[in-house]
């Protein structure tokens, strides 16, 4: 068996291979608090909907936990908000330790590798180095051996077969962006933001003043509120016509510009890059990337700068949100018949 584990901030999603069945998993990465009431437990019990039971509270985690948030009046607790681990937050660690185990089978072989991308909300190498031994002891308690695997080479890996896994992947995550360049399956140049699809729904909030009450009577920015009207944008980011559309437009721009300009420092600044002679493809993923106009815009981000190499193509990630998790299952295989061969 072969396993692989995405953890992005939005969604937890694990594939592994079970001889020739392939068993996908996803989740939504956060939970919500009821209070302990029989009328809760009775209607959550009736519904066949689980819980766990926390003092004095039901908590409700992963998949719908930010509906019946809605549903019940409370809130909504992403377990990496932001892309990092909560610090002062007990209980928001204790469900994330128990969502990441209810990602992972029991391995068949102690200390089977399992390839992993970590969510990655800071440019901050420490607090990245921190919350990346957090997760690795999460997953060795499940009895795998962590293999960390950045996002954007595991869209390499997943999109890039025909070119010898010779290209740029570009992973737009919630929380962050992520740009592997690679010759041959090897990275040779990496760059990272830390903004992605949250910050557009912050942006497009505070821009219409767009405002939520919490059940305790706050108010706060209504960031779901502005997430679902960007993913009901129906038109072209290339012909926004109303002024909402030019936000929602502009936006994008920012964020691909943001990526596009670091990653060619990074590219640039690569002592390898005269190994690549021919013009490479860059392939994008990521829910972010879903919206007409997207990739075309990535091509004239890159048309702008002055790069040093040349692009072939601009493509569409043939998984997109299971791009990465499908990057690290390849990765996975690839080191498991490794070392049958070795054996």
């Amino acid at each position: 068996m072969s396993i692989a584990l995405d953890l992005g901030s939005h969604r937890f999603r694990s594939l592994r291979r079970l001889d020739e069945q392939l068993i996908a998993r996803q989740d939504r990465a956060g939970y919500c608090v009821l209070p302990a009431l029989d009328s809760y437990q009775h209607l959550l019990s009736k519904a066949g909907i689980p819980f766990a039971r926390c003092e004095d509270s039901l908590v409700l985690m992963g998949e719908g936990s930010d509906e019946f948030a809605t549903l019940f009046q409370t809130e909504f607790v992403p377990v990496v908000p932001e892309g990092m681990i909560p610090r002062n937050d007990p209980l928001s660690r204790q469900v994330l330790a128990a969502m990441v185990d209810s990602m992972l089978p029991d391995p068949r072989i102690p200390g089977e590798s399992c390839y992993v991308a970590f969510p990655q909300g800071t440019e901050d190498e420490s607090l990245l180095s921190a919350d990346g031994e957090f997760f690795k002891r999460l997953i060795r308690l499940r009895g795998y051996e962590p293999m960390p695997m950045r996002p954007g080479m595991a869209v390499v890996l997943t999109d890039l077969v025909d070119t010898g896994f010779t290209g740029i992947g570009l992973n737009f995550g919630a929380s962050s962006c992520d740009t592997v360049l690679a010759w041959r399956g090897v990275e040779i140049a990496y760059a990272h933001i830390a903004k992605g699809g949250n910050w557009i729904d912050e942006c497009l909030a505070t821009e219409n003043d767009q405002f939520a009450w919490a059940p305790d009577g706050s108010k706060h920015l209504d960031i779901d509120g502005a997430s679902q009207s960007k993913l009901s944008f129906a038109g072209s980011l290339l012909e926004p016509k109303s002024r909402q559309e030019q936000l929602l437009a502009t936006l994008y721009r920012d964020l691909i510009a943001s990526c596009v300009q670091k990653a060619i420092r990074a590219i640039a600044g690569s002592a390898r890059l005269n190994e690549i002679r021919k013009p490479v493809p860059v392939v994008c993923a990521g829910g972010v990337t879903k919206i007409e106009g997207f990739h075309q815009l990535v091509a004239s981000a890159l048309q702008s700068v002055s790069l040093p190499l040349q692009i072939d193509e601009v493509r569409e990630s043939t998984s997109v949100e299971f791009a990465v998790a499908r990057g690290c299952l390849i990765a996975a295989e690839l080191d498991h018949q490794t070392h049958a061969k070795a054996a």
